[in-house]
């Protein structure tokens, strides 16, 4: 059982998972949620969403040494292919305390469409600071991807102090970096809600 008596951190990840499948954030298919914390960093397993449906429990996070990356608590196996994604973005931008991963439906249009997010309501420019482009087109949970990621929050690395930054994935979703939970989950949901006012305003 979860809650907040017992490992803040933990269960905050937990939650902040569920929520995210509960309100269409992310799909079954995946998306991953990581935190830095105390000298660790805080991953979530894979087949979050296939197997488990969001449904984690505190043993199932793996944990890292945020300095060496060396996995000190459970099975180093169990983490995502996208996992390099996450732990370099904490290596390239030390202001960064979380990284998340989603899938979220109607952010999904304009990344498979490889088209900018541009800004539709007052709290995503509020949030985001702008528009939200996609990164270079590569290979899905590859090396090269991790790259484009790393890259694209480094070169925005003066922001994070300031705001969640945030970008879209080609075919794919998004990716959150932030200094922490809390920021980079107002993003996301500040970016599906814009995403699906862009697509209906079309319609009118």
């Amino acid at each position: 059982m979860c809650n907040f008596g017992n490992d803040y951190i933990r269960c905050k990840v937990i939650n902040t998972g569920r929520l995210m499948f509960d309100r269409q954030l992310t799909d079954a298919g995946g998306g991953n949620i990581s935190v830095k914390h105390n000298g660790l960093i805080y991953v979530t397993p894979m087949m979050a969403g296939e197997k488990l449906r969001w449904q984690l429990q505190p043993d199932d996070l793996i944990a890292l040494n945020a300095e060496t990356l060396e996995v000190v608590e459970n099975d180093p196996t169990m983490l995502t292919r996208e996992s390099m994604m996450h732990l370099g973005v904490y290596k390239a931008v030390p202001g960064v305390g979380a990284v998340l991963h989603a899938h979220p439906r109607y952010c999904l249009v304009y990344a498979s469409a490889n088209k900018t997010l541009d800004v539709y309501t007052e709290n995503f420019e509020y949030f985001a600071g702008g528009p939200m482009v996609c990164i270079k087109e590569v290979a899905g949970t590859s090396p090269e991807l991790a790259k484009e990621v790393i890259s694209y929050f480094y070169s925005r690395r003066s922001e994070i102090a300031d705001r969640a930054i945030g970008a879209l994935i080609p075919n794919h979703g998004i990716v959150i970096a932030a200094k922490d939970l809390d920021e980079a989950f107002t993003l996301l949901d500040n970016a599906e809600v814009n995403a699906m006012v862009g697509l209906f305003s079309k319609l009118l």
